[in-house]
């Protein structure tokens, strides 16, 4: 593979390489991409690699169990305006990557350093795009809160779901701030803990409904946000006719959310504290996560309901009125 049989023609370009590749043992064939466009990897027909955007320096990474024999593959370059590159590796799970494109196809990338917003004297607020790891399109409404404590989280204001919390140090906003700001991305900068990318808050017929996946404009709209002396946002919004506050607050070993409804839903709401692959209850009011990946601390005496559904464990509570929970991590 080589992108340079493209010089000489328009600066933008498309170019489908299609080839055959001759595999001695069967066995699980590990492939990374390298590249400054957009590229994607097609093998015996089936997609391994989308076709995404990255700039050179990025790498994607692909998987296809191959047999012994010839396998028909193609490869896709577009190249846009960020510098150009393209290299495809191919490894097995006991093997060193071995590059199957030329030397000259994929350049040294520029060095870039990484701009990193510290929240050492104040709360920082960056509007970004987010992107949750297994789904394809970014999270385009996101807000990530960095605290002086030292412990932050993103909210995806959309769903007002919080998609993510870390501790240290807070926001890396090279892909946002770098150039032109491709792919507009901002990533914690410290160690980060993913949590279910769904709403808090939803409204459901009873305790048995499934969670939804997503919550529809006409049922959730987002307000805006109110500022505390600390420059910590308060979140408002609606849901299913009622009127919701969500404030959540850093702590030592975490952080606090609270929200709070007002007004009359047209529907029972209810608010999933914790999912996971599993959820135990290791003390009273407090329950650990996904093999204590994280915990969630809830006053003892509230009414929850643990439940299996879609596969998952689930910690529902119905809300009147103010939840309030902790998330420790």
């Amino acid at each position: 593979l080589n992108y340079e049989v493209a010089f000489g023609g328009p600066n933008r370009y498309v170019i489908l390489f299609a080839g055959k590749l001759t595999v001695d043992e069967p066995n699980d064939y590990l492939f990374d991409m390298q590249y400054g466009g957009l590229a994607g990897l097609w093998i015996d027909g089936q997609e391994r690699i989308p076709v995404t955007y990255k700039t050179l320096g990025e790498s994607v990474p692909g998987r296809a169990t191959l047999t012994a024999g010839t396998h028909e593959v193609r490869v896709v370059f577009v190249r846009s305006w960020p510098r150009p590159g393209l290299g495809l590796f191919i490894a097995t799970p006991a093997t060193r990557s071995q590059p199957l494109h030329a030397l000259a196809s994929l350049p040294e990338p520029d060095p870039v350093g990484a701009i990193i917003i510290q929240a050492d004297a104040h709360t920082e607020l960056i509007r970004s795009f987010v992107q949750v790891p297994g789904e394809k399109k970014k999270r385009t409404h996101s807000l990530s809160v960095g605290s002086p404590l030292g412990v932050h989280y993103t909210l995806d204001l959309n769903q007002m779901a919080l998609l993510q919390v870390w501790k240290g140090d807070f926001a890396n906003v090279t892909e946002m701030w770098y150039e032109r700001g491709e792919p507009q991305l901002l990533t914690p900068a410290g160690a980060v803990v993913r949590l279910p990318a769904q709403t808090a808050l939803a409204a459901l017929p009873d305790e048995n409904a499934a969670w939804p996946d997503s919550v529809a404009d006409a049922q959730l709209k987002y307000e805006g946000f109110m500022l505390d002396k600390q420059r910590m946002p308060t979140v408002q919004y609606t849901l299913a006719g009622a009127a919701v506050t969500d404030a959540i607050r850093p702590e030592a070993t975490g952080l606090q959310r609270t929200l709070t409804l007002t007004g009359q839903a047209n529907s029972p709401i209810y608010c999933r504290v914790a999912a996971g692959t599993a959820v135990e209850e290791v003390s009273k009011g407090l329950y650990a996560v996904d093999d204590r990946r994280y915990y969630v601390r809830i006053d003892p005496k509230a009414k929850v309901k643990l439940r299996q559904s879609g596969g998952r464990q689930e910690l529902l509570m119905p809300v009147t009125g103010t939840v309030q929970y902790s998330i420790l991590f």
